[in-house]
């Protein structure tokens, strides 16, 4: 899977937690509470997959999408 898989997490918890923000800003908490299991599985399985360390642009890539 590699680093291109673990990035591809990233980029989708990135877009699960800005959608939650937007959320909880308009008060659904029916869509908030949806995201938030989203993100969960995902967090699940970014546990499950076998991390290599990331160096270069992957790394760089990473740091952006958690800030």
């Amino acid at each position: 899977m590699g680093s291109f898989e673990i990035i591809n997490v990233y980029e989708r918890l990135a877009g699960l937690t800005a959608q939650m923000a937007e959320a909880a800003l308009a008060r659904n908490w029916g869509d908030f509470e949806t995201l938030e299991n989203q993100c969960a599985k995902q967090v699940e399985y970014a546990k499950t997959l076998k991390k290599a360390p990331l160096t270069g642009e992957p790394l760089r890539r990473k740091i952006r999408l958690l800030k």
